[in-house]
Formats: structure tokens, C-alpha cells, sequence
């Protein structure tokens, strides 16, 4: 059995069991279930989604920010350019 805080902000830590579900032990299923009746629920989503929203944004800043990938490398007509570039000064070298 794992423990595991319900809704992630409900505040009430359940048992779960991969093959058998959820244990709740005296009173847990009754705040749960006030934890929804008031909300609870829809804000744990709303929050969620918002975390989900920020960890994407920081990930495309991240990705922007990468060293390893200059913004000129990502330009598709660059590459075409320095290998026509090298593919002239090598035949220049070699002729």
C-alpha cells in the first residue's frame, strides 16, 4: 500500500493498493467527500492545470535558452548555407 494525499490539497492522506484500490480509514471518505462538496476539488484542478501551464512555459524558455542549440543552428536555410560555404572552400583547397 502506498499513502498518498488525496486530490493532492485535501489534506487527507488515503492507503492505496495498485490491485485493490483505495482504503480510507474512520472519517476520511466523509472530509473527502465535504472536501468536494466545497470546492476543494475544482481548485486542486485549476492548480493542476496552472502547474502544468508554467512547468511548459519554463520548459520553452529553457529550450530558448539552451547553449547547446544557438538560435542560428535552428534557422533551416543556415545549414544549407555553411555546407555550400565548406563544400566551396574545400573544392578551392582541393583543386
Amino acid at each position: 500500500m502506498h499513502r498518498m494525499n488525496y486530490g493532492r490539497k485535501s489534506g487527507v492522506i488515503i492507503d492505496v493498493c495498485r490491485p485493490h484500490g483505495m482504503c480510507f480509514d474512520a472519517a476520511e471518505l466523509d472530509t473527502i467527500l465535504r472536501w468536494i462538496q466545497t470546492g476543494g476539488e475544482n481548485q486542486a484542478q485549476r492548480l493542476q492545470h496552472q502547474e502544468l501551464a508554467e512547468r511548459a512555459h519554463a520548459d520553452r524558455i529553457r529550450r530558448d535558452m539552451d547553449p547547446a542549440e544557438p538560435e542560428w543552428n535552428q534557422d533551416p536555410g543556415f545549414g544549407a548555407l555553411t555546407w555550400g560555404l565548406g563544400g566551396f572552400l574545400t573544392s578551392l583547397f582541393n583543386d
